[in-house]
């Protein structure tokens, strides 16, 4: 389901790059508009958790009059809690498990901009790290587990500007991540599991955000 809102939504920003996209002079002035700082909200998660998937602060870099390029600050965070009930008879229902998970990740960056015609390209690389846990209470197994990783980002966008001060940005990284896990079992307390994982997945959209200049 959230691939599929995913799908949509960057069809959407394409559709709107399209429909949306200034004339030539007025696109090129507000695409040089030296502002010094930058909020991009990703509306990936917005759309489908209902707060926003990641919020970035940039810095410009600000040489000769033009913009070169941009420092990075992001955070995302999430809490997520889950209960099963489970009836037996139709009327009388018991709960079965319940599960609350938390997490938060801090991004660190930079990206070079270049304006080409009506649009910003921007490239750059992201490094992240993030923590998570997660609590179940389980009738048969309960247990906690501990997460915690790295992450590598190159990536590769565009932006729009709607106005002098709000723009449309699309991004689409390759994301390198590298995680330690640790589990333990609530009705074993001996029983403990380490391990550690690696991926390499390419990010489409890996930001669909909506960017406020200021």
């Amino acid at each position: 389901m959230k691939k599929t809102i995913k799908s949509i939504l960057t069809a959407l920003f394409l559709t709107m790059l399209t429909v949306l996209t200034p004339a030539k002079s007025n696109a090129q002035e507000t695409a040089n508009r030296l502002t010094k700082y930058e909020i991009a909200m990703d509306l990936q998660g917005f759309f489908s958790e209902g707060y926003p998937e990641k919020v970035l602060f940039k810095i410009n870099n600000i040489k000769n009059n033009q913009i070169k390029g941009a420092y990075r600050f992001g955070a995302n965070m999430h809490y997520n809690k889950l209960m099963y009930d489970v009836t037996q008879d139709g009327v009388s229902y018991n709960e079965t498990s319940n599960l609350n998970s938390t997490g938060l990740g801090i991004l660190l960056g930079y990206e070079l901009q270049k304006t080409v015609k009506k649009a910003v390209i921007c490239g750059g690389v992201d490094f992240g790290t993030s923590f998570s846990s997660a609590d179940e209470k389980h009738e048969d197994q309960p247990g906690d587990s501990k997460s915690y990783g790295f992450s590598l980002i190159p990536f590769l966008g565009v932006k729009v500007f709607l106005s002098n001060s709000i723009a449309l940005a699309f991004e689409t990284g390759l994301e390198n991540a590298y995680y330690f896990h640790n589990y333990q079992s609530g009705n074993d307390p001996i029983y403990k599991i380490k391990f550690q994982s690696f991926g390499s997945v390419l990010q489409i959209p890996y930001s669909l955000s909506l960017n406020f200049n200021f």
